[in-house]
């Protein structure tokens, strides 16, 4: 056979592998856990040029097989969201027992000039990591998550305020 079909083939080979294992890491994430995401803004804590805020990431349900949950890298469709560098979020669990994890969060600013535009429109966050099961095999995945900015309120996301307005009224 001529080498140039070869080398045709090859590259077709490896394009069909690389389509495969991306389809795999987006619906490995389905299979072993839900992921809860929340993108606030803090409307008081701003600068002359820009808005700072949090995304919130929670573990509500996950596969009584996992061990951990890593994210290792979250990026915006807004390309004027900058997202703080990190390492990774880890959420450890418990073995054998599936009640919601803790929160886990990263800060972000925004441009004054992109700040009107995203309170209004959707956008998606692409989250990818590594699932570690309880035979310690690592599973890569992708996922994309749709998030409208809120409006961030220390005192609704702390329990412990929640629980005194309670009180008081």
């Amino acid at each position: 056979m001529n080498p140039t079909i070869w080398v045709l083939l090859l590259a077709i080979a490896i394009f069909l592998v690389y389509l495969y294992k991306q389809y795999q890491q987006k619906h490995s994430f389905a299979k072993k856990a839900e992921l809860k995401v929340q993108v606030f803004l803090d409307q008081k804590l701003s600068e002359h040029s820009k808005h700072y805020g949090c995304i919130i990431f929670q573990l509500p349900k996950y596969h009584e097989q996992l061990k951990e949950v890593v994210i290792t890298s979250v990026r915006s469709s807004d390309k004027s969201m900058r997202i703080n560098n990190f390492d990774k979020l880890n959420f450890f669990i418990v073995p054998g027992r599936t009640i919601e994890s803790a929160k886990r969060s990263i800060g972000f600013y925004i441009s004054n000039a992109s700040f009107n535009k995203n309170l209004t429109t959707s956008n998606d966050l692409l989250i990818k990591g590594y699932f570690i099961s309880l035979d310690n095999t690592r599973t890569s995945f992708l996922k994309s998550s749709n998030y409208q900015m809120e409006s961030m309120d220390a005192s609704e996301l702390n329990p412990i305020h929640r629980a005194d307005k309670l009180s008081l009224q």
